[in-house]
C-alpha cells in the first residue's frame, strides 16, 4: 500500500490529498450519503470555484439501479435479492453495495481541470488498479466494458458508475475489498452475465491486513495523482 501524509490538524475522518478534501463516512445507508453528494454537486454547480471533495464509505446492503433500468426491473431485482433497491440517474445497470466494499464518490469540476468524462473514469479505475497491484493483485483497468478486472480474465473487482452535469462529477467508483460475494450471484451485476465478481480478499491475503478506512486514504492519494497527471483534453471553462 502507498503512504500519504496527513497533517496534524486533520481529524481521523477528514484529510487532504493533493488539495482534494476527503471524508471517511464509515458504514452508512445509501440515501444520506446520496443527499450529501447532491449538496456538494450543487455547491460546485452554483460556484465553479467551490472546493472539490471525495467522499468514502461502505454502504449498508443495497442495490442501486442505473438509468437503463425501469422501476419494474427494480422490483424484480428486489424480489430476487431480498434487498432494498434505489433508482439513480447514473449510467449503467444494477450494482450491489454492502459491507466490505469501499465506495469512492469524487465531486470534481472537470471543466476547471480541462478533463473529459473518459479521462475521469480512466483515472478512477487506474487508481484502483494501482492500489490493487501494490498488494500483489494483477488488476487492470478497462473502459470497454468499464471496470477493474483481474488481468486477462473475466473476474471483476471494481466498478464505475458516473453522471456528469455541466462538468461536475456525480456518483463514482466501488472496489470489492472483503465483501460477501453471494449477493452478486443473485442478479446480473452491471448487465454483464459473463463477468465473475471477486474481491481483493479472495485474490490476496494481504487485503485482510488493512481497514477500509486505511484503504480509502491510500486510494485518495493514488486517485488525486492520477487526476493531477491527466493532460487537459477539453477546453478549460468556468
Amino acid at each position: 500500500m502507498y503512504a500519504g501524509v496527513e497533517s496534524a490538524n486533520e481529524s481521523a475522518d477528514r484529510w487532504s490529498a493533493e488539495q482534494l478534501e476527503c471524508s471517511w463516512l464509515g458504514s452508512a445507508q445509501y440515501e444520506p450519503v446520496r443527499e450529501l453528494q447532491r449538496m456538494l454537486v450543487g455547491n460546485l454547480l452554483h460556484d465553479a470555484q467551490a472546493p472539490e471533495q471525495i467522499l468514502f464509505c461502505e454502504h449498508e446492503p443495497v442495490l442501486t439501479l442505473g438509468n437503463r433500468l425501469s422501476d419494474g426491473e427494480g422490483r424484480e431485482l428486489s424480489r430476487a435479492t431480498g434487498l432494498p433497491v434505489v433508482k439513480t440517474r447514473r449510467g449503467g445497470q444494477a450494482m450491489y453495495h454492502g459491507p466490505g466494499q469501499l465506495v469512492m464518490y469524487p465531486v470534481l469540476n472537470l471543466r476547471r481541470r480541462g478533463l473529459g468524462v473518459r479521462a475521469f473514469v480512466s483515472a478512477g479505475l487506474e487508481a484502483m488498479a494501482e492500489l490493487s497491484r501494490s498488494i500483489g493483485v494483477p488488476a487492470e483497468a478497462r473502459l470497454d466494458p468499464p471496470g477493474l478486472w483481474l488481468k486477462g480474465t473475466p473476474h471483476k473487482l471494481g466498478f464505475a458508475g458516473v453522471r456528469i452535469r455541466r462538468g461536475i462529477t456525480d456518483h463514482g467508483f466501488a472496489l470489492n475489498i472483503s465483501c460477501n460475494l453471494d449477493t452478486f450471484t443473485r442478479f446480473t451485476c452491471c448487465g454483464l452475465p459473463e463477468a465473475k465478481i471477486t474481491s481483493l480478499a479472495v485474490c490476496s491475503s494481504k487485503a485482510q491486513e488493512f481497514s477500509l478506512k486505511s484503504v480509502a486514504k491510500q486510494l485518495s492519494f493514488v486517485f488525486s495523482k492520477q487526476i493531477a497527471n491527466r493532460p487537459s483534453t477539453v477546453p478549460l471553462g468556468d
